[in-house]
């Protein structure tokens, strides 16, 4: 394998091509139609048989404590284990808020998936985002969320990709969550959506640092090179 392949992401650049070819395109939308999304069909195991209709929160708690699901409109979406560069991601950007947090020493909570989020009051969505800040502690339950976080990160793979592009962008923003972002490894990029942006995110680089908008100007900074660093230096 030659260096030029490795640039970048430390892979070849086949594979990259490959998998970025699955990520859809937010200005064309190309891509979209090909992400695999994992889906339950009615009927499945430990549902009730025949089932018509949308799912319910009765039945994502039916569910056999091994399967990770989310429960969206009425549908329920398997989720694949987490990559391991998703991982590292996800344990850095926990531990640069988490440090904030400590010495601030106030009222927000950093919480790491899995943690079941109950968006609205229907009986139809209940989701487990990556990470997420909570601060109206009233929202708080012994089983997770009830309501809004009052921000939200996902980590885009192979297999959420439209579920996080699509649904989730809609599903965050119509629930009221102040500030969501997505990281994208593959394209090494940063997507942040807020209620007031009319749905046109802010779109860049994992480069430099970037701060946490629900709070003030250069308050809480996320080193952006630090992640771009775990996603180009991992193994094969």
């Amino acid at each position: 394998m030659s260096d030029e392949e490795r640039k970048e992401t430390g892979r070849p650049a086949s594979v990259r091509q490959e998998e970025a070819d699955r990520i859809p395109d937010l200005q064309t939308g190309h891509g979209i139609g090909i992400i695999r999304e994992s889906a339950a069909p009615y009927g499945t195991e430990n549902l009730e048989s025949g089932k018509t209709g949308r799912y319910t929160i009765h039945d994502y708690y039916a569910l056999p404590d091994d399967r990770r699901a989310e429960l969206i409109e009425g549908e329920i979406f398997d989720m694949a284990a987490p990559s391991f560069v998703h991982q590292r991601i996800l344990a850095d950007f926990y531990f640069q808020v988490q440090s904030f947090f400590n010495r601030k020493n106030g009222r927000c909570q950093a919480l790491m998936s899995p943690v079941d989020v109950r968006l609205f009051e229907d009986e139809y969505t209940m989701v487990q985002p990556d990470f997420l800040i909570l601060c109206d502690q009233a929202k708080a339950r012994r089983w997770g969320i009830m309501g809004a976080p009052d921000f939200v990160l996902e980590i885009v793979s192979e297999f959420s990709a439209r579920r996080d592009y699509v649904k989730k962008v809609s599903l965050y923003m119509e629930a009221g969550v102040r500030e969501f972002w997505l990281i994208d490894p593959l394209r090494e990029r940063l997507l942040i959506y807020t209620p007031d942006g009319d749905g046109i995110p802010y779109i860049g680089p994992l480069k430099g640092k970037r701060n946490i908008g629900i709070y003030a100007e250069e308050e809480l900074l996320i080193d952006l090179d630090r992640i771009r660093e775990l996603i180009t230096d991992y193994p094969e």
